[in-house]
């Protein structure tokens, strides 16, 4: 192999220029010896590899928080459809879509020809309905005096038709006059009577003043005309309701347009798609996490347009029902954004609501624990003793426990709920199991409530070494530790017993 690289070596210095020709053999000289070195350090490093290690880390104090992961988008506050209340002609567009609009400012408008003229003929129908009940108002008292004296001489009438009728049938009995004599006064009496009825009639319904109230209710049915004609004219124009955007239109000035109702695909109705500025999140929460999720968490989410941005808000509603979305419940959250100027409705977002959080509290790697649990159980396996020490909240202790107390906590730890756990701590270079308190948890971090002090040095995972030929996969591994990586102690982690 030595050969062929000196063959190598010496190829590439017959290439070099001229010029280069006495420093020929302290080139070829220099490459050996840097080779050399090298071949001697892989193989250095390659040994050492065989030998399993640890990475460590520094206990120290920092900031934590436990999330629930959600899927949202980024939607309009607001959204509403505007059409024109009244079918008629456009004659004018003022926007389109994209625009920034102002509330109040005019968006199109109709050809209010056709609707101005509906308004007058119903202004002209109030005034003739007012002057009628005027009329009628002015006129009543007048109109009861007409009424009694109609009373009273229709009452004249009628007596004297009693009278006349009384005499015609006493002479009818002595021949002083016909029976066509007595017919007639019959007839003249029953129209007196009827005369005088519809006196009284009349007398009783001016009294009681249905003329008037029919004439008032007219009054009010002619206000109403006006009042929906002048509505249809006002409404001839299209206002925003809100600050926004346009968002969409269907229709252009020119057309023909119904009234009311929301466009198809099929009808002619010119609409305007409007949509709030302001702009909000919602969000679905998985059936499995809504009960750590409440109305007032703090959440932070990102899109794809902003990947190095993290934008910031607050729950702002949550659903008391669910849907089902792929055989999953998920329940609907409005997400208030704290800052939207950079974010455009429709973007989908990536979502972490902040369910708990610990600030300044001492945190370690999540894999720590794992590995003191490993630890544990390897110590538990061989039935001795890595002087392992108890838990001292606040400090670390040097103290020994037996294998049995070690494989008696363990014991204790996996019952337990996730608030315990064990470490590894290195105390004078050899590793020594402390049980810990622990607390929130982001799933890279933990939090450490009790058993450690800050400054302790712990082993947070080990580093297995194939063969000594695999020089890539070990420096891959070693990659991916942070903290410092040392070979293990005699007594040292799983990997070295």
């Amino acid at each position: 192999m030595l050969r062929t690289v000196f063959i190598r070596v010496w190829s590439f210095a017959k290439a070099l220029p001229r010029h280069l020709v006495k420093n020929r053999v302290a080139l070829i000289v220099t490459i050996l010896v840097l080779l050399a070195a090298g071949g001697l350090g892989w193989r250095y490093l390659g040994t050492k590899k065989q030998a399993s290690g640890y990475t460590t880390s520094k206990v120290a104090y920092g900031n934590i928080e436990e999330t629930v992961s959600a899927s949202g988008e980024v939607e309009a506050v607001q959204s509403v459809t505007l059409t024109f209340e009244s079918s008629g002609y456009v004659e004018t567009c003022n926007v389109k879509m994209g625009d920034v609009v102002k509330s109040g400012q005019v968006l199109a408008v109709e050809r209010s020809t056709d609707l101005q003229s509906a308004a007058d003929q119903a202004e002209a129908g109030l005034e003739s309905a007012q002057s009628s009940y005027d009329k009628l108002v002015d006129t009543q008292s007048q109109q009861l005096d007409v009424d009694q004296a109609a009373v009273d001489q229709a009452k004249i009438n009628l007596a004297n038709a009693q009278s006349t009728l009384d005499q015609d049938n006493q002479l009818l009995g002595v021949g002083g006059v016909s029976q066509n004599e007595v017919n007639t006064a019959k007839g003249s009496y029953q129209s007196s009577l009827t005369a005088y009825k519809s006196a009284l009639l009349t007398e009783a319904q001016d009294k009681s003043q249905s003329n008037i109230l029919a004439a008032a209710a007219s009054v009010k049915n002619a206000q109403a005309a006006l009042t929906t004609a002048q509505e249809n004219l006002t409404n001839a124009e299209i206002t925003a309701p809100f600050n926004g955007y346009i968002s969409s239109i269907t229709g252009s000035a020119g057309q023909w347009t119904g009234s009311g109702t929301a466009a198809t695909s099929s009808s002619n109705q010119f609409e305007i798609v409007m949509t709030s500025t302001a702009l909000q999140v919602v969000a679905d929460i998985n059936e499995a996490d809504i009960s750590e999720v409440s109305a007032g968490q703090s959440v932070d989410f990102t899109v794809d347009t902003y990947p190095n941005d993290t934008f910031t808000g607050k729950i702002a509603s949550l659903s008391p029902s669910a849907t089902t979305v792929s055989n999953v419940q998920m329940y609907e959250a409005i997400i208030s954004i704290d800052d939207y100027s950079k974010l455009k409705s429709g973007l989908p977002a990536t979502i972490d609501i902040i369910t708990s959080s610990a600030n300044h509290v001492l945190v370690v790697p999540q894999t720590a624990l794992t590995y003191g649990s490993t630890y544990q159980a390897a110590v538990v396996a061989k039935g001795g003793s890595a002087r392992p020490a108890p838990a001292s909240p606040g400090g670390s202790s040097a103290g020994g426990t037996s294998a049995s107390t070690v494989a008696s906590a363990a014991s204790q730890s996996a019952a337990s709920s996730s608030s315990q756990g064990a470490v590894v701590v290195l105390v004078n270079g050899q590793p020594q199991i402390k049980h810990v308190e622990t607390g929130l948890s982001d799933d890279v971090n933990i939090e450490i409530k009790s058993g450690l002090s800050e400054g302790d040095t712990i082993i947070d995972a080990s580093l297995t070494a194939t063969t000594s030929s695999s020089s890539s996969s070990s420096s891959s591994s070693s990659s991916k530790s942070s903290g410092s990586s040392q070979s293990g102690p005699g007594s040292g982690p799983p990997g070295m017993f």
